[in-house]
């Protein structure tokens, strides 16, 4: 019989003690953090009106003192992190299942450690630092990040996606689609770069924004922690290690408030309307300026490039507050229609004209009437009707960055080129592929057709290199042969047979031309997955957004369906960002088949814990 935790259902942190970790129910714990989390959200919204902190604190001190936190913490640090098998500077590593449950026994909130300085490259050749904290001091942060983030997310501006519960860099971008899109009057970006923002953060700042917080004391031991190169210590007087699990809020703590800021200048601007056939002129009061950031990566858009000059000294006072300022080499005001601007990978321009997809009936009628023979490179076709003032005729266009798409190529061809060369073609085909698909799926909610089409070429290509510098004495007509047109109509794609022990199956190269085009539906205003009012908002959006991983009307499309996007084992959503497998109920090897009755969808790291009860706790 399983074990469970006293503390998961009281919360009061008095639990039985743990011996196996694979008996964890992590439904429990999920389920035991998260209530805890609304009622911290809730308390804080309650403090706007009758202003008493005291129920606040107590909440937060309950969570941080519940060892369903720890134990989620422990999850998240050796378990979930992509740095899990990352040691500090201690040389400390927990991923066994046996190390982790000592952990769960030996972890208090003991003195803390330096980080451990490591540097990374970065694409223009440079290195970026990242300060490695030790298992235990991430385990605390993790604990803290639990308790302190329900009571940011209700101060948080709207416009702030970047490190956020339930917001992404696509929200970011459908943001800034809907500032400039038809209509809009802001032809001007303040394309701004802070210079160093993790490292330069005032820890003054920091510390007097967490103000009343449990352990605000150990925060400041974190910022003041130093770090280690080697053997040689060093001071860290201002700043945050970027390779820390809370150094992410911290920053979001230290830029929020620019937005409300900037939103308080506002300008009259003049617009016609027609009524019976005259024209009527119309004033109306709107901001100013329009905001968007992830992290440290902001715009500001505006109608004139004189309004966003008048704000960047005030900007760079506002930063200077909080340690920070502009990096002015890299800050620049660019006309969005005449050179556009790029932001979290994506291309951003305005241009003349209605922006049609390609193959539509809109687009079929305008080529037939502007006598355009329909290509796939026609970007747009003006309506010949159109008499709309100049501001009113121009369209958002956002593609996937020629940049980006540049380095992503570039890394399939080096991919085969090296790792090609030792290993076996279906495994190079199942590689590739999981490198396509996450390309494919974080640019498909943009214009990136005429993109996904350039890519399929480039790789299929690349392909038929690799295969000649395989088999060099082979003729063409012999590798056609071997690797191509047996199970797909088109003729220019490869495949491999891989015989399992499950099943024989044969792989072919993700079709990129196929990936459709999705118009991403952008978080509303300030909604919050802690708001214990928007739970069914919540599921929906979540669902709605998990389930575009699978092709439509697919097998696994229904099964996420029937789950309602939650894992079984954790009771968490599977987000649209994040990595999932399939899991068989019933084994293969105990009779078991690939039916939609026999089949689950889980995270990837509840997958690999590998539970002893997997497919019985799920019943």
């Amino acid at each position: 019989m399983k074990k469970n935790i006293t503390e998961m259902r009281s919360g009061t942190g008095n639990g039985t003690e743990i011996e196996d970790w694979q008996e964890i129910n992590w439904k429990i714990v999920n389920r035991q953090v998260f209530k805890i989390q609304k009622r911290i959200f809730k308390a804080t919204q309650l403090t706007q009106s009758n202003g008493s902190w005291k129920k606040v604190v107590n909440l937060m001190k309950l969570l941080i003192n519940s060892k369903s936190a720890l134990l989620l913490a422990i999850q998240r640090v050796t378990q979930i992190n992509k740095g899990k098998g990352t040691a500090g500077v201690d040389g400390i590593t927990a991923l066994t299942h046996e190390q982790r449950t000592n952990l769960i026994k030996k972890w208090n909130w003991s003195k803390v450690n330096p980080t451990k300085g490591v540097y990374i490259p970065k694409r223009n050749g440079k290195k970026r630092p990242l300060g490695i904290p030790t298992i235990n001091d991430r385990i605390g942060q993790a604990i803290l990040k639990m308790a302190y983030e329900p009571v940011f997310e209700v101060y948080f501006e709207p416009g702030s996606y970047g490190f956020r519960p339930g917001r992404s860099c696509h929200d970011a971008i459908q943001d800034v689609f809907s500032t400039l899109k038809k209509g809009s009057s802001h032809r001007w970006v303040l394309d701004a770069d802070i210079k160093a923002a993790f490292d330069n953060i005032s820890h003054e700042f920091i510390i007097e924004k967490i103000k009343g917080f449990p352990k605000r004391n150990v925060v400041l031991k974190w910022l003041k922690a130093g770090y280690m190169e080697e053997t040689k210590f060093y001071e860290t007087k201002t700043g945050t290690p970027q390779g820390g699990i809370i150094s992410p809020l911290i920053a979001n703590v230290a830029l929020d408030g620019i937005q409300e800021w900037i939103s308080k200048p506002m300008e009259t601007i003049t617009y016609k309307t027609r009524n019976r056939g005259k024209n009527i002129k119309n004033k109306k009061e709107v901001n100013k300026y329009k905001f968007a950031r992830y992290a440290d990566d902001f715009v500001i858009t505006s109608q004139t490039r004189e309004n966003l000059e008048e704000i960047i000294p005030q900007l760079e006072s506002w930063l200077a507050q909080r340690g920070l300022k502009l990096n002015k080499a890299k800050t620049q005001i660019r006309d969005i229609r005449k050179e556009g601007f790029s932001f979290l990978g994506f291309d951003i321009r305005q241009f003349k004209g209605k922006t049609l997809r390609y193959g539509s009936n809109r687009y079929k009628r305008f080529a037939h009437k502007m006598r355009i023979n329909a290509k796939p490179n026609a970007k747009r076709i003006p309506s010949p009707n159109a008499k709309l003032k100049e501001e009113e005729c121009y369209s958002c266009f956002i593609i996937p960055a020629k940049k980006e798409t540049k380095e992503f190529l570039t890394n399939i061809r080096e991919y085969l080129k090296n790792e090609g060369r030792v290993l076996s073609f279906d495994t190079v085909l199942n590689r590739l592929n999981s490198k396509i698909i996450g390309w494919l799926n974080y640019y498909r909610f943009v214009c990136s057709k005429k993109t996904f089409r350039k890519i399929r070429k480039e790789v299929l290509d690349a392909i038929y290199r690799y295969l000649k510098r395989k088999h060099p004495k082979k003729s063409w007509k012999w590798i056609k042969r071997k690797y191509y047109t047996k199970i797909d109509q088109d003729p220019h794609n490869p495949y491999a047979d891989i015989k399992g022990k499950r099943k024989n199956r044969e792989v072919l190269v993700n079709a990129a031309k196929d990936v459709p085009i999705i118009r991403f539906e952008k978080v509303k205003g300030k909604n919050s997955p802690f708001d214990p009012t928007l739970i069914e908002y919540w599921k929906k959006r979540q669902t709605k957004w998990g389930k575009t991983k699978f092709a439509k009307g697919s097998k696994y499309e229904q099964i996420y369906t029937r789950q309602k996007g939650i894992c079984p084992i954790c009771g968490k959503p599977i987000c649209l960002d994040e990595a999932f497998e399939v899991h068989h109920i019933v084994p293969i090897r105990d009779g078991g088949n690939n039916s939609k009755a026999n089949l689950m969808i889980l995270h990837q790291h509840c997958h690999k814990a590998k539970n002893k009860h997997l497919h019985k706790r799920v019943d």
